[in-house]
């Protein structure tokens, strides 16, 4: 019984290191396609919609969401958008964008009037840009005034802070938000917000499913892991078999799914590589020399075994972490029943 368990430990660490790999993979390639940021930006302009469907069409609703997440205020890099946006970030954004909009605005109609020319209205009824379309939106939404709604939350949050300090961050910018530009405008990003973000994140998520399936079959092919030629040689090498179980307990935690640092990143993958030469020096994966060695490999294994190899790993590293520490905190009740009844059977026998 013990045996069979230590050969489920030793293939949920092999599982276990080559479904990290394919987790790596996908944060290394989504982090470069900037994909989460791309589903961010299409719940934004859903968001914008919101606001005045008729003013802020789709093209311009689009520009003023690239905007909105490349803005220091919520971009995290330079020159790359938004991960992740808070919904009471997301409308001070909104409002200090407007706000200078209707200044730049402002300062041009003065400018105009300075020069003897013609005073041209600060918001006309078919906005020329995608700012002033914003600026009419939020008036038309019951924010006459961008500046003066964004000051007024900026210095009720500061109040807030000084007399009940126990009050969360986000609470106290909600707080904030709520009544000091309470309008049209918060009231239907308010109530768009949480159902457009999980959206998002549920498209995020079925995008990186597919991610997962794809590169868990490629490397179940490339590095040929047939989960029956595992099972069969860890079943007979008594000795890598206890080397597998040894290195359970040392192994870490998986990175988190959401968007790693990338010196974390670096780290994680430096560590699964290592893991990984580890593997293939005890041959129970396969770095072919060749198309011809490859081949070879293909051919002595069975393609239902790499198929179910490929399942495995798309479950996730997370997965087989958790499924590694359940069979480790097993054995030793099962080790130590095996103990009692090798004593009972000695003391038998004598």
């Amino acid at each position: 019984m013990l045996k069979s368990l230590d050969i489920l430990i030793g293939f949920s660490v092999i599982m276990l290191a080559v479904s990290m790999s394919v987790t790596l993979i996908i944060q290394w390639v989504l982090s470069l396609l900037g994909t989460r940021g791309q589903k961010l930006l299409e719940g934004v302009i859903v968001l914008l919609r919101h606001i005045d469907p008729d003013v802020l069409t789709v093209e311009w609703s689009t520009e003023l969401a690239e905007k909105i997440l490349m803005h220091p205020m919520l971009a995290t890099e330079k020159g790359k958008m938004a991960e992740v946006v808070q919904r009471e970030d997301l409308i001070k954004t909104i409002l200090l964008i407007a706000s200078s909009a209707a200044k730049a605005k402002t300062s041009a109609v003065a400018a105009g009037a300075d020069g003897g020319g013609v005073v041209v209205p600060i918001a006309p009824p078919k906005p020329a840009s995608a700012e002033e379309a914003l600026v009419l939106a939020l008036s038309n939404a019951g924010i006459p005034d961008a500046g003066k709604a964004l000051d007024a939350v900026r210095m009720a949050s500061m109040r807030m802070e000084a007399e009940k300090p126990e009050l969360a961050t986000h609470v106290r910018e909600s707080i904030a938000v709520i009544e000091n530009a309470g309008s049209q405008f918060v009231a239907r990003l308010n109530g768009a917000f949480d159902q457009t973000m999980e959206r998002v994140s549920r498209n995020f998520a079925h995008n990186s499913r597919w991610w997962a399936l794809g590169i868990s079959v490629l490397l179940a092919f490339v590095l040929q892991l047939d989960s029956f030629r595992l099972l069969n040689r860890l079943a007979m090498d008594d000795a890598l078999r206890a080397s597998l179980v040894a290195q359970a307990a040392g192994i870490q935690a998986p990175p988190a799914q959401g968007t790693p640092d990338r010196a974390a990143l670096d780290d994680a993958t430096k560590q699964n590589v290592a893991r990984l030469k580890t593997l293939a020096t005890d041959t129970l994966i396969t770095w072919p020399s060749g198309w011809n060695d490859w081949k070879r490999g293909l051919g002595e294994s069975s393609i239902f075994g790499l198929l179910l190899t490929a399942a495995l790993l798309s479950m996730g590293a997370p997965f087989w972490f958790n499924v590694l520490g359940d069979l480790l905190k097993l054995r030793p009740a099962l080790a130590s029943v095996e103990d009692a009844q090798r004593a009972e059977r000695q003391t038998a026998q004598s």
